[in-house]
């Protein structure tokens, strides 16, 4: 494998030592993030999964299968589930909005609780942004304005 070139403003602005949030949906580009990051020394890491229900036992799989990867970093697995299908037509809003709003809600109120400020991201290059990191303040993040 390949040593990953990682920028020292990486650690720099996020130490190794510090605590974050990792938002991992079971996908190739947020498994190899959270993988990335455990290989750069970033122990102290929770992972966030939401379940969005939007594909039945598929969903449920990917969940299982996110917990697993947590468990083999010893990483803290926080899970929530929501109907995205139901808040998309109750809000007349898109499934894609519905769900990005309904994760960004999750990361928030899983920051506020563990009392968290930085989510590590990872998008892979057909979503609108690539890779990312997204701070906030947990007080004051809000799921971006339709």
């Amino acid at each position: 494998m390949k040593p990953l070139n990682i920028s020292p403003r990486l650690s720099r602005d996020f130490p190794p030592k510090a605590s974050y949030l990792i938002g991992v949906s079971g996908g190739r580009d947020s498994v190899a993030l959270l993988h990335s990051l455990f290989n750069l020394g970033y122990e102290k890491l929770i992972v966030c999964h939401l379940n969005h229900q939007l594909r039945g036992r598929s969903s449920l799989a990917d969940a299982r299968f996110v917990e697993k990867i947590a468990l083999k970093y010893h990483a803290t697995f926080e899970l929530e589930s929501a109907n995205i299908r139901a808040l998309a037509a109750k809000q007349k809003i898109s499934i894609e909005t519905a769900a990005r709003e309904a994760r960004y809600k999750f990361f928030a109120k899983t920051a506020r609780r563990r009392k968290y400020k930085t989510i590590f991201l990872g998008h892979h290059a057909d979503d609108l942004v690539e890779t990312f990191l997204l701070e906030w303040n947990a007080g004051d993040f809000n799921a971006p304005d339709r």
